[in-house]
């Protein structure tokens, strides 16, 4: 399948492939051909379609694919030395990331995971408020759903990406030690767990909570950032998704705490869509050089930190250093 679009004010139509055309890849390829153009999509479904698009002359490709094979399909691709964009998770093992990140050296392609949350604007304010917040000392992250329910990877690897990339992008900073619990409650025999719990600590700085799943009645998808001054609450499915509260919490005095009334505002962000600002970043990078805020060092520190929350779920827990 080919799809192409060219407006008089673009450069050099640039060649795409994208590897995977089903819910989210159909988002990526509108996004591409009707909101950005300037590209020509090459999109393949099929084993065969993906042997002969690696022969074709790209000059980037986009893995949309489920997430256990992204390793597999993008490591031809970026041994060639072709610009990737994989989406989250960049791997379903550490391993695997590992492997990806070195042919990326060896052959010096680029290498985009779509995090897409560090390209929503919302997001992004709540980023510039927390800034002057005081010391944010507290994150509560929540992303859960009723579905949908994976069968080649669970919970953590589907969900968790998107809360601890937010983490670790608004701190600045890896935590220090992981600690995780998870429940399989549809497969117990499996390791495909359906809620998952994760703390990060990043030493006496900050600690992060994270709750994702799949078993949930409603949808949530927010985050909690509280500071020594102010808190700020990112929900992505609200109305007024960002709220700055400015003086929450007790004013604290020896022992004694006294209740504080704070006030509430809702500041303003963009309305653009967080995907094309996601893949405008991905082709500037191609174009350009322009390093993006979601590249293999920031996937690979999210790598890290899923890879010992996995390995603390299967040790009932246990405290990970990493």
């Amino acid at each position: 399948m080919h799809l192409s679009r060219r407006f008089s004010n673009t450069d050099r139509v640039l060649q795409i492939g994208q590897i995977g055309h089903g819910r989210w890849g159909k988002n990526i390829a509108q996004t591409l051909i009707e909101d950005i153009g300037g590209v020509h999509v090459r999109i393949a479904t099929t084993p065969a379609q993906t042997k002969r698009l690696l022969k074709e002359p790209l000059d980037a490709v986009i893995i949309a694919t489920p997430g256990s094979t992204h390793a597999k399909i993008a490591l031809p691709f970026i041994k060639r030395g072709i610009p990737t964009y994989i989406e989250k998770p960049l791997a379903t093992s550490l391993s695997d990331a590992k492997q990806l990140q070195q042919a990326a050296k060896n052959s010096g392609a680029s290498i985009f995971v779509g995090h897409i949350h560090l390209y929503n604007p919302a997001y992004l304010k709540a980023k510039e408020l927390a800034a002057k917040a005081g010391r944010i000392h507290t994150l509560y992250l929540e992303g859960m759903n009723n579905g949908p329910i994976r069968d080649d990877m669970s919970a953590l690897w589907d969900w968790s990406p998107h809360d601890v990339s937010m983490a670790i992008d608004l701190l600045g900073k890896q935590p220090t030690k992981v600690q995780a619990w998870g429940h399989k409650v549809l497969r117990p025999r499996t390791d495909l767990y359906d809620m998952v719990h994760l703390k990060l600590s990043f030493g006496k700085a900050a600690t992060a909570y994270i709750t994702n799943g799949w078993l949930s009645a409603r949808k949530f998808r927010w985050a909690n950032f509280i500071g020594t001054k102010d808190t700020i609450i990112f929900d992505d499915l609200a109305d007024k998704k960002v709220a700055l509260y400015k003086g929450v919490g007790p004013r604290v005095t020896g022992a004694k705490a006294t209740e504080r009334q704070p006030t509430i505002s809702y500041p303003r962000y963009s309305n653009k869509s967080p995907l094309e600002i996601e893949l405008r970043a991905f082709l500037r990078s191609v174009k350009a050089g322009e390093q993006p805020a979601t590249d293999i060092k920031h996937a690979m520190q999210v790598m890290t930190i899923l890879d010992a929350a996995e390995r603390s779920m299967k040790l009932d827990g246990k405290l990970i250093t990493i």
